[in-house]
């Protein structure tokens, strides 16, 4: 959960960017916020590429990454080598069981070869890519080497 002058500073770059107006220190975005909000994300398309990219992030599990479920607050801290292995390995399973399909597509990644930012979609809950009606869909989770805020909190 977002501290009391975390919120504020939500709202203040929320005004700052309906209003158009430069960031200042105080309303600059979070790093994190910056990245999921205006990053560029390539979608894993199939299981092979899935499992390929999940063995890339295994490979550097020591370099601290956060993985954020959106059903609960934001993690404090990176998940250590075996959270971070275990939840890859369920995640994997979670996806196939819900997917039920021959193609992944509910993953999406700043970068294949060297991913520091992944979106995990609920494949039951995936809503449109296009945020039909202006509503952005978010994942069930995000992975990443940046320290999470609440997303609920800055989409509410």
């Amino acid at each position: 959960m977002l501290s009391e002058s975390e919120k504020e500073r939500v709202t203040r770059m929320k005004l700052a960017n309906l209003w158009g107006t430069a960031p200042t220190p105080e309303t600059a975005p979070n790093p994190y916020l910056e990245q999921f909000t205006h990053g560029t994300f390539k979608g894993v398309l199939t299981w092979e590429a899935l499992d390929a990219l999940w063995g890339r992030v295994a490979q550097r599990a020591g370099e601290g990454w956060y993985v954020y479920d959106l059903a609960h607050a934001p993690p404090g801290d990176p998940f250590s080598e075996t959270q971070l292995a275990d939840f890859l390995a369920r995640t994997g399973e979670w996806l196939r069981q819900r997917q039920k399909q021959d193609h992944c597509g509910m993953v999406y990644v700043d970068s294949h070869e060297t991913p520091a930012f992944l979106l995990v979609y609920d494949p039951k809950n995936a809503g449109s890519s296009c945020g039909v009606g202006g509503k952005r869909t978010l994942p069930a989770y995000t992975v990443s080497l940046l320290s999470p805020v609440d997303l609920k909190l800055a989409f509410d």
